[in-house]
């Protein structure tokens, strides 16, 4: 309804409003309609009534706002969050539904980007991203900063598996399992990075690209390369060090000596840190135990300069050459001794004895 007040009294009272709006104070809301505030007036922040009620959850109070005439697309001006929004981000089922049957855009954008349906799914909200879906979110719809989808934002955003509810239902409603965001990413190497096993074997089961191509992270949106988590799923899973993660992904036929440019090969960065159970995994599959890096390193320069004891053995065990030399000239043996692993150097030293004539 049209407001007849004007001047201070009328700026109190709407603030007065969009507080009680806030507080859940129906009473108090519907006391300051009566008396003529506006239900679609701004407050000093360039809030609503509706937006602030919808974003703490007070469902009475919406359905009061929504009853007298409550703009349900209406925005915040300085980023943008619609009452949906806001609903879907802090997980009010009842509030969101409300809000979608009085006709919320259901694919509005904050000012960066941002859906409810990201929104939703980065929280964990499962019940309110089946709700969203079900009323034709978009469920590939990037944010603008990263690039992100929600299934992507989903992941980024899941620490113990505990998004898996989320990821399901946006692949079950036609989620791009191979979506690359800004950084370069997929949901399957963020998942692999994260250690996510439960995550990472219902992307597989989605058709997840588990060997996606080397340079398709340095391609996309150069000036966010920086952030990238790797190449391949397969290294950002070694750099969880989740030994399961990387069994599912070889058993998915991952290939196992797969790089990109001056990346290290996944059996390189196994050695590298000591995981003699990885490198053991990576050498069953098939690994090159002799790959050369882009400056002449192997996989037993890097565990022999580390002091890797066990991760030496398995090496020589899987005939590595001992007498390989980098670049700068530097063999396994020089670089265990330049780091002062004698014990390292002595496996090393009755290797060099060992191996055959030419070697």
């Amino acid at each position: 309804m049209a407001s007849g007040l004007t001047g201070t009294l009328a700026n109190a009272q709407i603030a007065d409003f969009i507080i009680a709006a806030a507080r859940g104070d129906l009473p108090a809301a519907n006391a300051l309609l009566k008396s003529g505030v506006d239900v679609n007036a701004g407050s000093g922040t360039s809030t609503t009534a509706l937006i602030e009620a919808s974003s703490n959850g007070h469902l009475d109070v919406v359905q009061a706002l929504l009853a007298a005439g409550a703009d349900v697309n209406s925005k915040r001006k300085a980023n943008g969050e619609t009452a949906l929004l806001l609903a879907s981000e802090n997980g009010h089922l009842e509030v969101t539904r409300t809000l979608l049957a009085a006709g919320a855009d259901v694919n509005a954008k904050e000012g960066g980007g941002l859906t409810a349906l990201i929104l939703a799914s980065r929280g964990n909200h499962v019940e309110i991203v089946r709700t969203l879906l079900a009323a034709k979110a978009d469920v590939n719809v990037r944010r603008d900063l990263l690039d992100r989808t929600p299934l992507l934002e989903a992941i980024n955003y899941d620490r113990r598996d505990d998004h898996l509810g989320v990821v399901r239902a946006l692949l079950e409603a036609g989620a791009n399992v191979n979506a690359i965001d800004g950084t370069g990413a997929t949901a399957l190497m963020e998942a692999a990075s994260g250690g996510r096993l439960a995550i990472v074997q219902a992307l597989l089961a989605a058709n997840a690209n588990v060997n996606v191509a080397p340079a398709a992270w340095r391609k996309r949106s150069p000036p966010l390369a920086q952030y990238s988590i790797g190449p391949t799923p397969l290294t950002a899973a070694l750099s969880s060090g989740r030994v399961e993660v990387v069994r599912a992904l070889v058993a998915a036929n991952a290939d196992v000596n797969l790089k990109a440019g001056d990346e290290y090969t996944p059996l390189t960065m196994a050695s590298a840190s000591g995981r003699a159970d990885l490198v053991r995994l990576l050498l069953a599959s098939k690994a090159n135990v002799n790959a050369v890096e882009f400056d002449g390193t192997t996989a037993l320069m890097v565990a022999s300069a580390s002091g890797h004891l066990e991760a030496v053995q398995v090496l020589l065990g899987a005939k590595a050459d001992v007498n390989a030399k980098r670049r700068d000239g530097s063999t396994a043996l020089m670089l265990a001794e330049q780091n002062n692993y004698p014990e390292v150097a002595k496996l090393l030293t009755s290797a060099m004895g060992a191996a055959p004539a030419g070697k």
